[in-house]
């Protein structure tokens, strides 16, 4: 579950039609930064500002009334699919912080202040082996052991767009050329999300920790 969370960086999120003016949506995310946070950070939906306003008001489960429960599936609704249950709550440009600096770094486009969701996940569940497999949100690290390194390494990648270009394609198994734009944009132990023209890509690499995750990323980088 945290590969695939890690692996992709979009999903549709699912709210009820009764409090929301439409209840699907295709939206970005990144995984929020801190020690085993099990929350994503969504850009606010068009047409939910509305309802993202503060209220005074509890609504009847008790929960401030600006909050409420959604579904999540990454990267589709499809049956193979990671499908969270998260309780969604606007949050500011400040409180987003630089979770917000980031996802506009992997989706390529500002938001207006204030248009943003934190996601805590509450439950998780996948198909595996055939059955349904679920999880507590809280039993989700989502911590990235590359967190302190990470722009170090997205330095290390980025000096060089032409190597860049060569070594994503590589791992794609497709043409990428410097007309794409490539440009490294996340990385943790698992891989490299690196943004091209035509969105987010993900190539799957064994970095390691990060005594050894430069070491390996110059080796991706040369081949």
């Amino acid at each position: 579950m945290i590969s695939m969370l890690r692996s992709c960086s979009g999903g549709v999120l699912e709210t009820p039609e009764d409090v929301t003016r439409a209840g699907v949506f295709r939206v970005g995310y990144v995984i929020a930064s801190g020690q085993g946070a099990g929350r994503l950070i969504l850009p606010m939906p068009q047409g939910q500002r509305q309802w993202a306003r503060p209220q005074n008001s509890a609504g009847a489960g008790g929960s401030p009334a600006h909050e409420l429960d959604g579904t999540f599936s990454v990267p589709d609704e499809g049956e193979q699919s990671l499908h969270l249950h998260v309780t969604l709550a606007p949050i500011s440009d400040a409180q987003a912080g630089a979770d917000a600096d980031r996802w506009c770094g992997y989706h390529g486009r500002a938001l207006t202040t204030g248009a943003w969701l934190s996601a805590t996940i509450a439950a998780a569940r996948v198909r595996a082996d055939g059955a349904a497999l679920v999880v507590a949100g809280d039993e989700l690290d989502l911590t990235n052991p590359l967190a302190a390194v990470q722009a170090a390494l997205l330095r290390v990648c980025n000096v060089d767009r032409a190597a860049l270009a060569r070594a994503a394609g590589g791992g794609l198994g497709r043409l990428v050329s410097a007309a794409d734009e490539p440009t490294a944009v996340g990385i943790d132990p698992e891989g490299v999300h690196v943004r091209l023209r035509s969105g987010v890509a993900r190539v799957a690499l064994d970095l390691g920790g990060a005594d050894s995750a430069e070491r390996h990323l110059r080796e991706w980088l040369s081949l």
